[in-house]
C-alpha cells in the first residue's frame, strides 16, 4: 500500500486498503486513507461512504473530522445530510455553538430547501455574531419573502449592531418594508439614511420622489 502511495497509485492503494480494512476493521488510520485515495482519484460519493462507516464506528470524533464529514457532504450535493450531521453534533457539542458554524448549518438547509430550518439556524447566528451582516441576511431574505414585519426587526438590529460592508443597502430595504406597511415618514428617514451612501445614493432618491 505504501509502494502504490510513492508512486501515487491511488487507485490500486484503495484496493489493497480495503483489504487492510477487513483484517484490521478497527484500525482507524486505514479508513482515513482509504476516505483520501478515492478523493484523490475524484471518486468523492465513496470517500463519503467510507467516511461515514468510519463515522459510525466512532472513529470520526473531532470537530475538525466532523466539518470535514459535512463539508464532503455539500460537496456531493447532499446538503440535508450535512445538515442533519452538524445540528446532531452542535446538540452533542462536538461541533462549537458559534456564529460561524450557525451560518454554516443555515446554509445547507438552504441548499437543501428547508427554509424553515434555514431561517431558525440563522437566527442563532445572528445572535452569535458580533457585527450585523446575518441580521442584514435575515433582513433579505424576509423582504424576499414580503413578510415585511419581520424584515423591519432584523434590518434595523443589523443596522444597530453595525460593522456592516453595505450599509445603504440595509437602509434601502429597510425603507422598502416601511413603505410596504405604510409607515411612510419610517421609510423616508430610511431612504434620507441611504442619502448618506454612494451605492444607495441613486435609489435612495428615486424612493423619496416616488414617496
Amino acid at each position: 500500500m505504501a509502494l502504490y502511495y510513492e508512486v501515487e497509485d491511488y487507485a490500486s492503494a484503495s484496493r489493497i486498503l480495503k483489504k487492510l480494512i477487513r483484517i484490521y476493521p478497527d484500525n482507524k488510520d486505514y479508513w482515513y486513507q482509504l476516505s483520501s485515495t478515492y478523493q484523490q482519484i475524484r471518486q468523492y460519493k465513496k470517500a463519503v461512504s467510507v467516511q461515514y462507516l468510519a463515522y459510525k464506528k466512532g472513529f470520526i470524533t473531532s470537530e475538525k473530522e466532523l466539518l470535514a464529514l459535512a463539508n464532503l457532504y455539500l460537496y456531493i450535493n447532499s446538503p440535508y445530510k450535512a445538515a442533519k450531521l452538524m445540528k446532531l453534533e452542535i446538540a452533542n457539542k462536538r461541533i462549537k455553538s458559534n456564529a460561524k458554524n450557525w451560518e454554516t448549518l443555515a446554509n445547507a438547509w438552504t441548499v437543501a430547501k428547508e427554509f424553515e430550518k434555514a431561517i431558525t439556524a440563522l437566527k442563532t447566528a445572528s445572535t452569535l455574531n458580533d457585527k450585523g451582516r446575518l441580521y442584514q441576511k435575515l433582513g433579505q431574505i424576509y423582504v424576499e419573502q414580503e413578510k415585511w414585519g419581520e424584515a423591519v426587526t432584523f434590518l434595523n438590529k443589523a443596522v444597530t449592531k453595525g460593522g456592516l460592508k453595505n450599509t445603504g443597502t440595509s437602509y434601502i430595504m429597510l425603507g422598502m418594508s416601511y413603505y410596504e406597511l405604510e409607515k411612510l415618514s419610517l421609510a423616508k428617514k430610511a431612504f434620507n439614511r441611504a442619502l448618506q451612501y454612494s451605492k444607495t445614493k441613486n435609489t435612495a432618491r428615486q424612493w423619496l420622489a416616488y414617496i
